[in-house]
């Protein structure tokens, strides 16, 4: 049996409209990295991204973005559906995305009021050892 160009349209639709349901549920439900174990004032939870280097500061240029909460867990979080890279933890309220950024993320280029190093330290892993949860892994 053949299947038509619309009906394989129509499956690939529906397709992604569940990856993206699942991806959605995913950013609420799921736990990678939390900062509760970081400095008190280092838990603001954001996912980065190298984005090249800065010749004037001579600092590296990365993309910082606020990480998805995992609801139910304080403190936890994910990148998924980010486009980050790394997980990391940062001064409290520093992760200011612009109002009018086509990025939906901060530029830290060593330009602002802190490198990138001073600013967030990559998160500490999961470990139950510790606490940290496991049912949202």
């Amino acid at each position: 049996m053949l299947l038509s160009i619309r009906s394989i349209l129509v499956l690939a639709i529906v397709a992604c409209g569940f990856a993206a349901a699942d991806l959605a549920t995913d950013q609420r439900k799921k736990c990678t990295f939390g900062c509760t174990r970081s400095n008190p004032l280092m838990r603001e939870a954001g996912c980065a991204r190298k984005a090249g280097y800065n010749s004037q500061t001579k600092q590296d240029s990365y993309l910082l973005k606020k990480a998805n909460p995992t609801e139910g867990h304080p403190g936890y979080y994910n990148c998924l559906g980010t486009g980050m890279e790394q997980t990391v933890c940062c001064w409290n309220h520093k992760i200011i995305i612009p109002p009018n950024s086509i990025l939906k993320a901060m530029v830290v280029d060593g330009t602002g009021e802190m490198t990138f190093n001073n600013l967030c330290h990559i998160s500490p892993p999961m470990s139950s050892t510790w606490g940290d949860p496991t049912d949202c892994q």
